[in-house]
């Protein structure tokens, strides 16, 4: 609880307010009040909600080089209706915590045109001219996305599926050979591993669309 009211505290203030007249104490005359006023970010529910998106950069092979998106956002957030749409970078996303909250210490300006961005290129599917691109060292990139996992390797990789099983049960079964493209998006069941030159099982936690509250700041 400390830490959520933490992420959404804004300010605070310190006021000296003298007294009209001394007061005695056993510490001396009081002569005045310090008034602690804290700010905290707060949900306006007269506003139409934002749906807050955490965009994942896959390394895709690009030139003979192993590169993904540069400069994408922690976070964005896009209004159904207007399309209006607000990005926190990964210092103004630490403030936020959107998978407890629908606030954040930190609101963005809200953006109109949106026409112009590589977001708006890659949420299109047209041809990403608006786009920076950086090298990708790593030559396998693993990322659980909801009931999937984005796989991107340097080439084509062959895997084998098999039935997970308790660590004391011995059994003879078929595992399926598949091969996966350089970048996939594949589903496994949860008592399904894929052992390829890594093991994938269902083990971490979905990510989840989210909704936000924003108040209306225009650029």
């Amino acid at each position: 609880m400390v830490d959520l009211v933490t992420r959404l505290l804004v300010r605070q203030e310190i006021s000296f307010i003298p007294t009209i007249q001394l007061r005695a104490s056993i510490y001396g005359a009081i002569i005045g009040e310090l008034v602690f006023t804290s700010y905290f970010a707060a949900s306006n529910y007269d506003e139409k909600p934002f749906f807050i998106y955490e965009p994942i950069p896959i390394p895709f092979n690009h030139a003979h080089k192993r590169v993904r998106l540069a400069q994408m956002p922690a976070y964005i957030g896009i209004h159904p209706d207007s399309r209006q749409f607000v990005r926190w970078s990964r210092e103004e996303a630490e403030y936020c915590c959107f998978e407890v909250m629908t606030s954040c210490s930190i609101t963005p300006v809200i953006q109109r045109d949106l026409q112009d961005t590589c977001i708006y290129q890659v949420l299109t599917d047209t041809p990403l001219t608006a786009c920076r691109i950086e090298p990708y060292p790593d030559l396998v990139f693993v990322h659980k996305i909801g009931d999937y996992w984005a796989i991107s390797t340097n080439s084509t990789t062959k895997c084998h599926s098999a039935n997970s099983l308790d660590s004391d049960q011995y059994k003879v079964m078929d595992n399926h050979a598949i091969t996966l493209p350089p970048t996939a998006l594949i589903s496994t069941k949860a008592s399904m591993a894929l052992s390829c030159d890594f093991l994938l099982t269902r083990t971490s936690n979905p990510i989840k669309i989210k909704t936000c509250f924003i108040s209306k700041r225009h650029n």
